[in-house]
């Protein structure tokens, strides 16, 4: 199985070929702004070193979220229109997931940065199975069992302020091969129907003030 593994909804945007956990091609693109330029450049790129067909592609995995509410739309309007044109499923992935899947082994907290002085969170066991609903509140509140690791764009503040932690040193970013991973095992949605994106927060819009 060849899975087209997509990701553009925290600080890097990036696209995988992986088949039968074999990376043909990758591309990562550091950076929490400017995606909807990168993502498909970064595909075509990932396509071409492989030389692989859209024909050879089985499925399409995005992730859903949380993380920059631009960034998710981004990433999912890229698969859907992917998944659509080449009659493939989407499957999605959440970002709290697949930071968590490459360190399986030992319970597991993955922490990113919200915005508004809060952390998005989900506790993870040594199976990478989460024991926890995914979730938003402050860095001040969020804590864990002594020992337990840590990883994402927040945890070295978390770490800092709960010592009894261990930090992950790991991008802050998913892997897009435990994207792809996830997505492989993962049973696509019924009817050719598409994955929603994971916000917990409301997207920041503000209203224009009344003329």
């Amino acid at each position: 199985m060849i899975i087209l593994a997509l990701d553009s909804a925290l600080e890097a945007s990036s696209a995988a070929l992986v088949a039968a956990d074999r990376v043909l091609a990758r591309r990562v693109a550091p950076g929490a702004k400017g995606q909807a330029e990168k993502l498909v450049p970064l595909v075509e790129a990932v396509r071409e070193e492989a030389g692989i067909a859209w024909a050879s592609i089985d499925r399409i995995a995005v992730t859903v979220g949380p993380g920059s509410f631009t960034g998710i739309r981004v990433g999912l309007a890229a698969a859907k229109g992917f998944g659509l044109a080449a009659a493939r499923p989407v499957i999605g992935v959440t970002t709290l997931e697949a930071l968590a899947h490459p360190w399986r082994g030992a319970p597991l907290l993955v922490a990113i940065e919200a915005g508004r002085g809060e952390v998005f969170h989900q506790l993870f066991d040594a199976m990478g199975a989460p024991m926890n609903e995914a979730s938003a509140g402050p860095l001040s509140r969020l804590d864990a069992a002594p020992g337990t690791r840590v990883v994402g764009g927040a945890a070295a503040a978390l770490v800092a302020l709960r010592p009894h932690l261990a930090l992950v040193d790991a991008p802050s970013w998913p892997d897009p091969e435990a994207i792809a991973a996830i997505g492989a095992a993962r049973i696509p949605l019924a009817d050719g129907a598409m994955p929603a994106p994971l916000y917990i927060h409301p997207p920041r819009l503000k209203v224009p003030a009344a003329s």
